[in-house]
This record gives C-alpha cells, structure tokens and sequence, in this order.
C-alpha cells in the first residue's frame, strides 16, 4: 500500500510545523510522508526551523505571492491526502477559503484545522463563529468586544 502524504500548514503558529514533521516522519514513516508548507518565514538568526516549501510574503509583490500561492495549491491538491491547518490558515487567502475547502471536499482529501489562540481562549469568540460561520470563511474580522478584557 502506498504511503499517505501529509502536508502541514501555512501559517506556523509557535514553529510547531517542523515538530510535527519530525514526528510524523521518526514515528509513522512507514504509512506517512510530512511535507510543510509557510507563508509567514522568519530569518533563521531569529528562530530557525525548516519548511519543504515557503512562500516569503513579506518580501515578495502581492502579485507574485497570489501566484505562487495559486499555483502551489494546485500542485498540493494532486501531491498530498491529508492537509494540517493551523489556526484556520489556508493556502490560498482568506477570501477564497470558501473555494479551497469545496476543492478539498470534490477530490476527497481530508482536512485537519488546529486552532489555537482566541478560538480556545474566548468562549464569545467560538459563539461569534459557529453562528457567523459565512462571515468567518469570507475572512472578515471577529468584533474586538468578544475577546476577554486585559487586566493591567
């Protein structure tokens, strides 16, 4: 039987990606294959980890980084079974999540979300998004009143 490919990203929240890789690789390398993938790539003198692919927003045109984004979504969607999110963060952008997760869905491919953050924090925040999923997917912003209050 053929290996699985997993791929793990796209934001890495806390540079947890590598980690999971090297697990999946030292404890299931007989059935997985770990890839990863970051839009978000730190100089290695701040915090070095590894990524298979990287798309470098921060130093690329808009332009060029919604290509690149397009085109590797494609190339993932016929290379990888299992797709790991982190913190709802998709390949593509925010807008077009809608799109990505119905292609995901029409070529049989699981999807992993692994939240972290507001969404585990905020019990307003989970309400605010199981009852404005549509708002959620399309990317627009949570209001600032669901989050809780800082102490000073």
């Amino acid at each position: 039987m053929a290996r699985k490919k997993i791929l793990f990203g796209a934001v890495d929240i806390g540079y947890r990606i590598e980690d999971y890789t090297k697990f999946i690789q030292s404890n299931f390398g007989e059935s997985l294959i770990a890839e990863s993938f970051s839009k978000y790539v730190l100089p290695t003198s701040h915090f070095k980890t590894h990524y298979t692919y990287t798309c470098p927003v921060y130093h690329w045109h808009p332009i060029r980084v919604y290509l690149y984004c397009f085109c590797f979504f494609i190339y993932a969607l016929f290379r990888f079974d299992v797709f790991h999110f982190l913190s709802g963060e998709l390949i593509l952008t925010r807008k077009l999540r809608r799109f990505e997760m119905a292609c995901y869905r029409f070529f049989g491919k699981r999807v992993i979300m692994h939240f972290v953050g507001a969404d585990i924090r905020s019990d307003r925040y989970l309400d605010w998004k199981s009852q404005h999923m549509e708002d959620y997917l399309a990317g627009k912003p949570s209001p600032e009143c669901l989050y809780p209050i800082k102490k000073h």
